[in-house]
């Protein structure tokens, strides 16, 4: 954490593109674990850590990713699964953009060039 303060790095699950007071997504995550009675320690430590960030110059709010870790943590979940529940989270989302894309075949992208082998 103090890397940022001093050099401005990004810290995973902190911040997001789109949202600049709260990330909907993560807050109701952590309100249905709390619900349940699955909100342990993981859960208030993001708590706290997003109240340290809200108070700095820029404002990091928790994103959906830091949600899912923390509730993670909380069932016991190993982080090296993390990536794997990412991935299933977005999975949807990439559907739908692939569909799109098969629907409006002129909304692809006509420059790019394809360097693999």
């Amino acid at each position: 954490m103090e890397n940022y303060l001093e050099n401005g790095d990004k810290i995973p699950g902190l911040g997001h593109k789109v949202y600049d007071d709260e990330d909907p997504r993560a807050q109701k995550l952590l309100q249905r674990a709390e619900d349940l009675g699955l909100a342990g320690d993981g859960v208030e430590k993001m708590k706290k850590i997003q109240e340290i960030f809200a108070d700095e110059k820029v404002s990091l709010i928790m994103n959906v990713d830091a949600g899912i870790a923390a509730v993670m943590s909380d069932l016991g979940w190993s982080p090296e699964l993390g990536k794997g529940f990412f991935i299933i989270a977005r999975t949807p989302g990439l559907v739908a953009h692939v569909h799109e894309e098969m629907d409006q075949p002129d909304f692809r992208r006509q420059d790019g060039e394809y360097k693999g082998d």
